[in-house]
């Protein structure tokens, strides 16, 4: 499975500090402190301490003053002792009320709450890394199929990127795979004679497509213009893929975005056909496949995900970003 960034909801603290819990609460609703939390414990703590020495300084300097028999050197370090010790404790006590009067948030921290951002979990079957074989697409333009509505597919044709994740859950267990479908009617561009069966119908409660065709249908559904018909024209002159980081996410030191594509052109393998992949974040790409054969064309068998790591990326050769 993927590994999906999250926010622990609890921190437990391996240094305990007086009047902080042994745990304390990562977040609350949508901001989330521990630090902050933490900052605050220690600067109170810092203020007891202070005010603590600064009570037995002015008591050692009584004990001096009491003990000095007439002596003005004892008198001096005693009287210095007590003066010292009185404003090193208005000092602490008298900042801290300081801050507060002028805002409380200078020593509540409140500010420091961040806003939590939760990790995509899409929920879509995983793909392995041979799920492409027997599968493709062809080049001819999609379209947003007409029954989007009646199989409770989210389609705004608006938001961009940023409906992604609404958009492709929404296809989740409906879509069954078809070498052409490009959101029309069958019958499908299918050219292998083992799957001609295929060609004649798309499954009730299902739409059909291959897979640039559901990467075209995300882009419309979210307002995005086209990327282009099929891989040849998806990846036309675009950037070639030279290096990738799976821990950062990264490809030719770039950071990966909603709605960047990966894939490969035909003439660069030995499938069928060219294939194509969608980033949606959260560290995963999407993408319909024929799954062997027979298993991708079965309803509800897409679309799927698969987290950097369980890519092949040596067989992906170009990257067409958002």
């Amino acid at each position: 499975m993927p590994l999906i960034p999250t926010f622990a909801q609890e921190v437990r603290l391996q240094i305990p500090i007086p009047g902080l819990n042994a745990s304390i609460k990562a977040c609350e609703g949508a901001l989330c402190f521990g630090v902050a939390q933490y900052i605050v414990a220690i600067a109170k703590w810092l203020v007891g301490v202070i005010s603590l020495l600064a009570v037995i300084f002015i008591m050692v300097g009584g004990i001096v003053w009491l003990t000095a028999r007439g002596s003005q050197k004892q008198l001096g370090f005693a009287k210095k002792l007590i003066k010292d010790s009185f404003v090193g404790l208005g000092i602490a006590i008298g900042s801290y009320f300081i801050l507060f009067m002028i805002n409380p948030n200078l020593v509540n921290f409140a500010g420091f709450g961040v806003e939590k951002i939760e990790g995509i979990d899409f929920q879509l079957p995983e793909a392995n890394p041979t799920d492409i074989q027997d599968g493709g697409d062809s080049n001819e333009k999609a379209k947003i199929p007409t029954n989007l509505s009646s199989n409770s597919i989210y389609c705004p044709k608006s938001g961009g990127a940023k409906e992604f994740e609404k958009i492709i859950k929404s296809f989740k267990g409906k879509v069954a795979y078809r070498f052409g479908g490009k959101g029309g009617s069958p019958p499908y561009k299918e050219t292998n004679p083992d799957y001609m069966k295929y060609n004649t119908y798309c499954p009730p409660g299902n739409e059909c497509f291959d897979c640039s065709g559901f990467v075209n249908i995300v882009f419309l559904c979210a307002g995005l213009q086209s990327p282009g018909g099929g891989t040849d024209d998806i990846f036309s002159g675009t950037e070639k893929i030279i290096s990738w980081d799976v821990a950062k996410q990264t490809i030719n030191d770039k950071e990966l975005k909603p709605g960047d594509l990966i894939g490969y052109l035909k003439s660069e393998t030995t499938h069928p056909a060219g294939h194509v992949l969608l980033y949606a974040g959260g560290g995963l790409f999407i993408q319909t496949t024929s799954s062997g054969g027979h298993p991708g064309r079965q309803p509800g068998a897409n679309p799927k995900q698969s987290s950097m790591s369980h890519v092949p990326m040596k067989d992906y050769k170009h990257i067409k970003r958002l």
